[in-house]
């Protein structure tokens, strides 16, 4: 066994890990544990001192990757004093090929293997508690955020309580599905964590450990674990860059992560046990995702309207509404619907034709509403997006509402009205709208006009009303200005307006 430094002809000096390397070049053989890209330890309460320990460890199965190691030794310390209180063979019982990818993605690049090391043992009462762990060198070369993984092991751990507490450490489960990202595409991960004794478990992102004491040492070492250096710019707050940065929600363990960027990142959760508030374990599981361009199945943006959301129409006025629809995912099938009851109206129904094509499409929302249709109540459009993508299956509706209001012209009292106009028959401004827009929704109307003197010069009822510049008997009136006024009732509610209006020819 080597140790230190080696001094070859022509003042050559190895070190250790150089030595390693050499070696491994020379012999072939498969010293460095680069196929294992993550791992993590569950103690299980069996009965009394009876416990069950297991280390689950992944591995990248990809051609010419290693096989997991037959035999493993887990080393147990006291938590307090460090002192090494057994070393224990642990033998490989099971593996499992993980089945990464949903319905819309099976990544080529990656294959993950799960093994599982288990051994009953004996654990005695120790107040200070204890702690396992087992140590391996090195991890893939090709690591985006640790600083030459080649020359950085990891190290498996876990903290637990007095053996007579007789406490199960949280359960992990298997490999997530999802077990990589997609590149600009917000991702989630779900670990679904249990614990078997319903103890408070409090979760966080931690460095991932180093190790120490060689390639495989036998015992592993005990505490303090040295820690990975991350690769500028990362670090344990930005794990994997992207905006917002990867993070984990403390009490229910969900990872969310927007990575802009492709490659290999190995990160770490921390999960401690709490039980009536005092923090009785901590248990790990180091992992190596990659960040991927795969397709995914993202509901379509939000239907987008021109404008405003908030539409005014008069009565016998014709609007269309145009929406437009988008999907980000390339090839997904969109479609645009719209819901609301103008469209069920058998009077005076709405007109919306339901929309489907890829990437983007246009559609538009078009109704004349008529006097029966003026109420105090906005009606409201609902404009629906969907897709139909690489699941087959419908994604979740984006949705947009559209107000439509029906007034008359008048809102109380008369609006605006244009105070001169010219009746010379060159078909400009001939007529005099005093209420700008033929408001035909009145009950009832009363208009009439004075001179300087206060004689009436005309009157009308007429629903809608315009005045070409004659008298009551149909002769042409002099040039100047006139007072008029009108009264009104619309719905029971009465209204009335007064001015002057100048003619000019």
């Amino acid at each position: 066994m080597f140790d230190g430094l080696l001094v070859c002809p022509g003042r050559l000096v190895l070190n250790m890990k150089q030595l390693l390397l050499l070696l491994l070049v020379l012999c072939g053989t498969p010293l460095f544990a680069t196929h294992i890209i993550g791992g993590n330890f569950e103690v299980t309460h069996i009965a009394g001192e009876n416990f069950s320990v297991t280390l689950q460890l992944f591995r990248d199965c990809n051609p010419n990757s290693s096989d997991f190691n037959t035999i493993i030794p887990v080393a147990i310390y006291d938590q307090v004093d460090h002192t090494l209180l057994a070393t224990y063979d642990f033998q490989l019982a099971a593996t499992n090929e993980v089945q990464l990818g949903d319905e819309c993605y099976t990544p080529q690049y990656s294959c993950v293997e799960e093994g599982i090391y288990q051994r009953n043992l004996v654990l005695g009462s120790n107040p200070n508690g204890i702690y396992l762990t087992w140590a391996r060198c090195c991890r893939n070369t090709s690591i985006t955020n640790i600083i030459s993984p080649l020359n950085t092991g990891m190290t498996f751990a876990i903290d637990f309580p007095d053996p007579a507490l007789q406490n199960s450490s949280p359960n992990w489960g298997g490999y997530p599905a999802n077990g990589y990202f997609c590149v600009n595409t917000p991702n989630t991960i779900d670990l679904n964590v249990t614990d078997p004794d319903g103890d408070q478990l409090l979760y966080s992102l931690v460095d991932p450990y180093d190790n120490s004491g060689g390639i495989n040492p036998n015992p592993p070492l005990p505490k303090p674990f040295p820690t990975i250096n991350w690769t500028p710019p990362y670090n344990l707050t930005d794990i994997v860059g992207g905006t917002p940065p990867m993070s984990i929600d403390a009490q229910t363990g969900i990872i969310t992560v927007h990575p802009n960027q492709q490659g290999l990142f190995a990160f770490a959760v921390q999960v401690e046990e709490f039980r009536g508030g005092t923090l009785i374990g901590v248990s790990r599981r180091e992992m190596q995702y990659q960040v991927a361009n795969c397709p995914s199945d993202l509901p379509p943006d939000p239907p987008i309207v021109a404008d405003s959301t908030v539409w005014k129409v008069f009565p016998n006025q014709s609007i269309c509404i145009p929406i437009e629809g988008s999907d980000q995912n390339a090839g997904d099938v969109i479609h645009l619907t719209a819901t609301s009851e103008l469209l069920n109206n058998d009077e005076n129904p709405a007109f919306f034709v339901d929309t489907s094509g890829i990437t983007t499409i246009t559609s538009s929302f078009c109704w004349t509403p008529t006097c029966n249709d003026i109420r105090a109540e906005a009606y409201p459009v609902t404009f629906n997006a969907f897709s139909i993508g690489c699941s087959g299956v419908p994604s979740d509706t984006s949705t947009l509402e559209v107000q439509i209001i029906v007034v008359p012209f008048v809102a109380g009292t008369f609006e605006k009205t244009p105070n001169v106009f010219t009746p010379n028959g060159d078909g400009i401004n001939d007529f005099f709208h005093p209420l700008q827009t033929y408001d035909v929704c009145f009950d009832e109307l009363h208009f009439e006009l004075f001179d300087r003197w206060g004689s009436t010069v005309y009157t009308s009822d007429d629903i809608p009303f315009a005045w070409d510049g004659h008298n009551i008997k149909g002769n042409v009136v002099s040039d100047g200005t006139y007072y008029y006024t009108i009264t009104a009732t619309l719905g029971g509610n009465a209204y009335s307006k007064s001015g002057t209006v100048t003619i000019t020819r």
